[in-house]
């Protein structure tokens, strides 16, 4: 197996000097730079070598007690994510064997350093309350970087307590305010802080009824005012894909996520009446796809959405208006609506899946109850097996509930206020065709209903992939996050395990990247073949097999493109043309196709 160049984030970049015409000719090692001083970085480091030498990172590190990110600094490593150098130099300095520093001496010196200087510049004045020239004092100290109230003496915490003490109790702020006025802090930073010093917190309630008195709520809240059916179909939609909780004080939480324009719709329609919706971009690391979070805080009246199931299906029971109204919101949230050939007239088939049996158990009941014959909940999909999509192992038992007779169900059908817009499409498709009636007078239509359902949550999943990266910058890389596993077009084939694959670029694009390939054993990753870096990454499970066939693929790829691209006059050959260009080189060179 052949070494490939190094990977282009570990390969150190020479500085720019003025060079003859005939050194400019000779070849550089890539691997050597030169460091100019630089006060962030220490004394002069001239001609350092990567990897690094065991007597410089000791110097650099115990000698000169430069962190990892600014040893990384100095060898010039540039990663995508700016961590990953650091964590590159941290790892060599474990193989190394030098001993790391330690944390919490290194953090109370630097915060006695602080403290002086500071006290040094701010002479403590003795007053009862804090002067403004005081708190502003304070609040600078608290700006300083690796700064510990734990290490700090005695007569500066009490400076610090006093001033704290003081902007909250006294003149009212907020956790969330008084991490403002530091700036770059979270509220829960200034927890942190409180607990440390033994503030006292307001009462939640008194804070809140403050908060009241003074409308600072941003959005207000109304009470329910539905009727028994929205009432019912809300608690259908509840126990099928929503979830609720009580935040704080007597306010009530809905929320759920999806991909699917329709459900967003939903919710927003029933929900936003009654307090505010909050939309937001989500990334789900299992599947390294993207969807939308939805929730909204709303008043106390909700709260029959966490009551105890068994006392809403007694409820629930009592009408059949209720019972429909609860067996739509359950078929909106987890239903299926399916129209197919049965063999080559038209089938209909109403199902629910969920994993909690008693659920499909009190669905069947209400169906029973207004007259309809379901099948029994069976078991659809065992737990542990792989879902067909993103092959994420499932942690429980998928069971089904359906109605499966024409008849039935499109009476079924004709009776369900259904709110969601697919399955209102889906079931206004279902009423329209007559029992008997050929598949075929409808098949375009069903096809053509499908496409547009899977058009619209492919670009609702990219606005959620877009809104998220601009959220999030740093884990912008240009690249989605997940990998298409395709024959690459250029550089050599070389192995790698996981483990080391973590050095090679940036730790979280490549954390993601190996999280959606946990169903392989080994995979060929194109965008470090297009970098001509080691580019098969084995796993734990990899078999000979396994590796075998995918090395043997590979490497036949790349020799054909090897091939054809050294008999391209500039290396580059146009997509359209390259399996012709490889058959002809291949005849060529005596090869029978």
């Amino acid at each position: 197996m052949t070494t490939g160049p190094a990977p282009e984030s570990t390969k150190l970049k020479t500085s720019s000097e003025a060079t003859t015409p005939d050194e400019a000719s000779q070849p550089k090692p890539t691997s050597i730079i030169s460091i100019e001083t630089n006060k962030d970085i220490g004394p002069s480091v001239s001609r350092l070598e990567w990897p690094p030498k065991k007597d410089d990172l000791r110097r650099l590190y115990i000698e000169e007690r430069l962190s990892a990110a600014k040893i990384a600094l100095a060898y010039g490593l540039k990663t995508p994510n700016p961590r990953s150098a650091a964590t590159l130099v941290e790892y060599h300095l474990k193989k190394n064997g030098i001993e790391r520093r330690n944390r919490a001496e290194e953090l109370q010196r630097q915060t006695k350093s602080t403290v002086d200087e500071w006290s040094a510049r701010y002479p403590h004045v003795e007053s009862t309350t804090p002067s403004p020239a005081e708190e502003r004092a304070v609040v600078e100290l608290l700006r300083a970087p690796n700064l510990s109230i734990k290490h700090m003496e005695k007569p500066a915490k009490r400076r610090v307590d006093a001033v704290l003490r003081h902007l909250y109790h006294e003149r009212g702020l907020s956790q969330a305010d008084i991490a403002k006025l530091i700036g770059n802090k979270t509220s829960g930073y200034v927890s942190d802080l409180f607990r440390q010093l033994g503030v006292q917190a307001r009462d939640f309630e008194q804070a809140r009824l403050e908060a009241v008195s003074e409308k600072l709520r941003k959005y207000e809240r109304e009470s329910f005012d539905g009727t028994d059916e929205d009432k019912a179909y809300m608690l259908g939609l509840r126990h099928g894909d929503l979830s609720a909780s009580v935040p704080f004080g007597d306010a009530t939480r809905v929320s759920t996520s999806t991909t699917h324009p329709s459900l967003s719709e939903l919710f927003t329609q029933l929900f936003s009446s009654y307090g505010h919706v909050y939309k937001h971009p989500r990334h789900k690391k299992d599947s390294g796809t993207y969807e939308w979070n939805l929730q909204a805080i709303l008043d106390k009246s909700f709260e029959f959405l966490i009551e105890s199931r068994d006392k809403c299906r007694e409820w629930v029971l009592r009408k059949e208006s209720t019972m429909l109204a609860y067996l739509a919101g359950l078929i909106d949230a987890e239903g299926h609506i399916r129209i197919y050939a049965n063999p080559r007239t038209v089938g209909i088939i109403v199902s629910i899946w969920n994993t909690d049996t008693e659920l499909l158990g009190f669905a069947n009941k209400c169906l029973k109850k207004l007259g309809y014959r379901p099948m029994r909940p069976y078991l659809d999909k065992r737990k542990g097996g792989k879902s067909s999509g993103f092959h994420i192992e499932r942690k429980k038992d998928y069971w089904r509930l359906q109605l499966g007779r024409f008849d039935e169900a499109q009476s079924l059908l004709r009776r369900l206020p259904l709110r969601h817009r697919e399955k209102v499409q889906t079931k206004e498709l279902a009423l329209s065709v007559a029992k008997g009636e050929p598949y075929e007078h409808i098949r375009a239509m069903v096809a053509s209903l499908k496409k547009l359902f899977d058009e619209q949550t492919a670009q609702f999943t990219k606005q959620a992939e877009l809104e998220f990266l601009a959220r999030h910058p740093q884990n912008n890389r240009g690249e989605s996050p997940r990998v298409e596993i395709q024959p690459s077009s250029s550089g050599p084939v070389l192995c790698m395990a996981a483990t080391q694959a973590l050095f090679r670029c940036s730790v979280e694009s490549y954390g993601r990247r190996l999280a959606t390939l946990k169903g392989y054993l080994a995979v060929h990753d194109e965008s470090l073949c297009l970098d001509q870096q080691p580019c098969v990454v084995l796993f734990k499970r990899s078999n000979a097999r396994n590796i075998v066939r995918l090395l043997v693929h590979e490497s036949i790829h790349h020799v054909l493109l090897w091939l054809q691209m050294n008999d391209s006059p500039d290396g580059f050959v146009p997509a359209d043309d390259r399996f012709d260009r490889i058959v002809q080189n291949m005849r060529e060179r005596g090869f029978r196709i």
